[in-house]
C-alpha cells in the first residue's frame, strides 16, 4: 500500500479519563518529566518543550471498552478533515466547542474513538 497524504492533521494531545486528578498528574508528571501547563476543576493540562501534551480529564468513574484514553488531532482545516476521514470509513459521534476551541469526536473503523479540534485563531 502506497501513503500518500494531503492530511492536515497533526498529534496534539493524548487525553486520560481519570478518576483521581492529584494521583493522575503525580504519576505522570514523575514518569515522563512533565510540568502543568494549565489546569481547572476538573482537568489538568501536562507538557514539557517539544512535547506532545498530556491532558488528564476527571471522571466519576472509569470508562468501560477500553474508552479511557484517545488522542485529539489537531487541525487548521476541521471540516476536511472530518470529511476526508469520514471517506476513510471513521463516524462523526459528537461535536462541540468551548473556549474558542471545536472538539469533534469520530469514531475509527475498529470502534476507537479520537477527537479532531480546531483552534479559533
Amino acid at each position: 500500500m502506497t501513503h500518500t497524504s494531503l492530511a492536515k492533521l497533526r498529534l496534539g494531545t493524548i487525553v486520560f479519563n481519570v478518576v483521581d486528578l492529584a494521583a493522575a498528574e503525580a504519576f505522570w508528571s514523575e514518569a515522563l518529566g512533565l510540568r502543568r501547563l494549565a489546569h481547572e476543576k476538573t482537568w489538568i493540562l501536562l507538557g514539557a518543550d517539544d512535547s506532545i501534551s498530556l491532558f488528564l480529564q476527571a471522571v466519576d468513574e472509569m470508562p468501560q471498552s477500553g474508552q479511557g484514553v484517545h488522542v485529539d488531532l489537531e487541525t487548521p482545516e476541521m471540516e476536511a478533515e472530518i470529511g476526508r476521514l469520514v471517506g476513510m470509513g471513521a463516524a462523526v459521534v459528537a461535536r462541540r466547542s468551548e473556549f474558542g476551541t471545536t472538539w469533534t469526536t469520530m469514531r475509527d473503523p475498529a470502534g476507537y474513538l479520537f477527537d479532531v479540534v480546531e483552534h479559533a485563531n
